[in-house]
């Protein structure tokens, strides 16, 4: 039920995994025991209270929470999304390589040392939405070999 002066619903779900992400905590949860997992942000939540209803947490066959987010840059996700492959040459900035190496960005991530002091890094993600915002972060100190339309504001098309 939507309420039409506060926009609240109530909703039953059932908790499935707590995600921190950016400093937000964010709900793993579903609306039946068997059913799709939603991601809810928990500032959003007005109030929860415990149902006596119980229901068994899914069996990892049908929900693990790493299986969930795998393919994304974050947690973002798009439906019906396919690989794309990301290619980025950073400048040759010692305090940059260090930085970029000390953290997994994506678990497929492959680093390669260019012979001009500079760094490439390759990795796939099946969503842009959160790898666009981290580029344009380094400003002139990257380059993006691929996709192309990074920065257009659409999905690429998969290599």
């Amino acid at each position: 039920m939507i309420d039409d002066q506060t926009r609240w619903r109530k909703q039953v779900l059932c908790p499935l995994t707590l995600v921190m992400w950016r400093s937000a905590l964010y709900l793993v949860g579903a609306y039946e025991p068997t059913g799709k997992p939603y991601l809810f942000a928990v500032e959003r939540m007005r109030s929860a209270k415990r149902l006596k209803e119980r229901f068994e947490y899914p069996d990892p066959a049908h929900y693990h929470p790493e299986k969930l987010f795998e393919g994304s840059f974050g947690i973002w996700q798009h439906p019906d999304a396919k690989p794309v492959a990301v290619e980025l040459i950073f400048a040759a900035q010692p305090y940059l390589k260090r930085y970029l190496r000390e953290r997994t960005w994506h678990p497929s991530q492959m680093f390669e040392d260019l012979d001009d002091g500079r760094l490439r890094l390759r990795f796939t993600v099946t969503s842009m939405v959160e790898v666009e915002p981290w580029i344009r972060s380094f400003g002139d100190d990257v380059e993006t070999v691929r996709p192309a339309a990074v920065g257009s504001g659409s999905e690429p098309a998969p290599d």
